[in-house]
């Protein structure tokens, strides 16, 4: 079912680059007739569509709703990474801080010992 799901989606988005089928919403309303035949693909015997977060919550939620969840999951990956960069660069600067406090005391002990 997954290979069908998969050359069927291929064949849909080769039409679409091609011109032959609508990349639109609105354009695949005006031309029905050309879209990819998909009746005979089950999505439910394929598994869930759960990313990460985002959980389509009925069957009902329209493409721009499902886009509107997708922008929120993205946004707030956007601040787990910058919050994850900022960690890290504080942490890495403290190392260095304590790397040059410790170099430091070597030399002077250093100094001191002779």
């Amino acid at each position: 079912m997954f290979k069908e799901a998969v050359k069927l989606r291929g064949e849909s988005i080769r039409g679409q680059l091609n011109g032959t089928i609508p990349s639109t919403l609105e354009g695949q309303k005006l031309k029905p007739e050309v879209l990819i035949n998909a009746e005979n693909i089950n999505l439910l015997t394929m598994g869930s569509d759960d990313v990460g977060d985002v959980e389509r919550k009925d069957e009902e939620d329209s493409p721009e709703d499902w886009i509107a969840q997708m922008n929120a999951y993205f946004e707030k990956q956007k601040i787990i990474k910058h919050n994850t960069i900022r960690r890290n660069t504080l942490k890495m600067g403290l190392s260095f801080v304590m790397m040059l406090s410790v170099l430091g005391f070597a030399a002077n002990y250093r100094r001191r010992k002779i």
